[in-house]
């Protein structure tokens, strides 16, 4: 049942979907050609073949074309993503009002501009971030296998620790997020009473569930930026020091910058894959009060 509503909620605007799709695969091809463009340039310069100006020239239509396309294609997938996001939106808050047990005012608003705002980023990995990061990180993969196939296994390695990290925070931002969805519904249903001390109460109380969980959330960022370069950097001196094959012994410039930029775009898909599992655990309670708000596990908090 619960597949089949997600798909359902999914699939309200097929046209839209469709379109997002595909910009997002096509985007997320292409984007991993800037680092072959770095390393043509790079080896170019380091063997001396002449001017910067004469390296460039005869492939300007070709790098030209890669930025010409990706800039369309952001374009194209900005536009296709903030308005089948809003498709996604207007299917949670039918399907609420469909399903909730009676009328409920206060709560019913909530629920509209709130728990299915939230719930529509549970749903963004199935229609953006799984297809766009799964496509990148093979796509720079692959390009990684034709630039410097040698240095891949270390890549990947490197990303290790922000794997951990995520699978560490993700249960603390999933209560942390319950936390706020509940104090948010008791905030609300201060609003009869007028401007009075329970409704500050409530604020100050919600306010420092947004604190904890935008602590926990920066944490988790913080943390996926910054260690996939030590990491790299330790295997480096670690291979070095102990002889192991894992690290090619010499290196040229042009491959160094190829690998500098791989591990740029392939930190990128990862730590949007883990911030969107992230955000799938977060969101999850806000998901289901969306899609089944007659039924105790959909979110039936009491609100005092």
């Amino acid at each position: 049942m619960l597949a089949g509503d997600i798909w359902s909620v999914l699939w309200s605007s097929p046209l839209w979907f469709l379109a997002h799709i595909v910009t997002v695969a096509a985007m997320s091809a292409l984007e991993p050609g800037t680092a072959w463009v770095a390393k043509d340039a790079v080896g170019a310069l380091e063997k001396a073949q002449g001017t910067l100006s004469g390296i460039a020239l005869p492939n300007a239509g070709l790098y030209l074309s890669i930025a010409l396309g990706l800039a369309l294609l952001r374009l194209a997938e900005h536009l296709s993503n903030k308005v089948y996001e809003s498709t996604v939106v207007f299917a949670l808050q039918r399907v609420m009002l469909q399903r909730r047990p009676e009328v409920r005012p206060g709560e019913d608003v909530t629920r509209m501009v709130y728990d299915c705002i939230e719930a529509k980023k549970s749903l963004s990995p199935l229609y953006t971030n799984l297809w766009r990061d799964l496509c990148k990180l093979v796509a720079v993969s692959l390009w990684q296998l034709s630039l410097a196939p040698a240095w891949l296994p270390a890549l990947l390695l490197s990303l290790l620790p922000p794997v951990l990290g995520i699978l560490w925070l993700a249960p603390h931002i999933q209560k942390a997020k319950r936390r706020v969805l509940e104090d948010n519904c008791r905030v609300t249903a201060h609003a009869p009473e007028g401007a009075g001390e329970g409704l500050r109460l409530s604020q100050r109380r919600l306010l420092g569930r947004f604190v904890t969980l935008e602590a926990w959330t920066g944490g988790m960022e913080a943390l996926i930026r910054l260690s996939a370069w030590p990491m790299l950097l330790a295997l480096v001196l670690v291979c070095h020091a102990l002889e192991l094959p894992l690290i090619p012994n010499r290196l040229a410039m042009g491959d160094l910058a190829a690998v500098l930029v791989s591990l740029s775009l392939i930190q990128k898909p990862v730590v949007e894959l883990g911030k969107s599992y992230v955000t799938l655990r977060g969101n999850w309670p806000a998901l289901m009060r969306s899609l089944y708000p007659h039924l105790p596990e959909g979110g039936c908090v009491p609100c005092k």
